[in-house]
């Protein structure tokens, strides 16, 4: 994600410090990457620290679920 795109998001969010949870997943559902990734983006814009980076590390995931490409859960029988 472009640095300027992302500090205009944090700056329509009214982000003023270090992001938190709540706003990574923000930026990572408005650029439609993943939580590591939206922190570790934030982290080298300086806007979260690496402590940030460890907390999501330690959040319970749901294995096996996820989005597709197609919108449909991974692991949820399609009709078809």
């Amino acid at each position: 994600m472009p640095k300027a795109d992302l500090l205009g998001a944090l700056a329509q969010a009214r982000v003023t410090g270090n992001a938190d949870l709540a706003v990574a997943r923000k930026i990572a559902n408005q650029f439609r990457v993943s939580m590591r990734a939206a922190v570790l983006r934030l982290v080298d814009v300086e806007r979260a620290t690496w402590s940030l980076f460890h907390a999501i590390r330690r959040l319970p995931t749901a294995s096996g679920l996820g989005a597709s490409r197609q919108g449909s859960l991974v692991g949820q029988a399609t009709a078809g």
